[in-house]
């Protein structure tokens, strides 16, 4: 559970201010996971962990965005991290 709470955190870091997603990867989120967490690999079922929390931040990210665009914002604080 502690492990996959770091997981969250690093995530959610990760994300926070990154504009352009579309060169980003399973593969590389969880390379720069291993190098923030010093570790060299990860158990398969922490591996799924991760690949879990990167698809619910970039869902949550592309609701925030969604419902920012459509009130006329471009972007909202939720877009960087501030919420939701």
């Amino acid at each position: 559970m502690a492990r996959e709470k770091e997981m969250q955190e690093f995530t959610r870091s990760f994300f926070r201010g990154r504009p352009d997603l579309s060169t980003l990867t399973h593969s590389i989120v969880r390379r720069r996971y291993l190098a923030h967490s010093g570790r060299d690999h990860l158990e398969p079922e922490e591996k799924q962990a991760l690949k879990r929390l990167v698809e619910e931040e970039l869902l949550k990210m592309q609701v925030c965005r969604a419902g920012a665009w459509a009130a006329g914002g471009g972007g909202g604080a939720c877009c960087r991290g501030g919420g939701a």
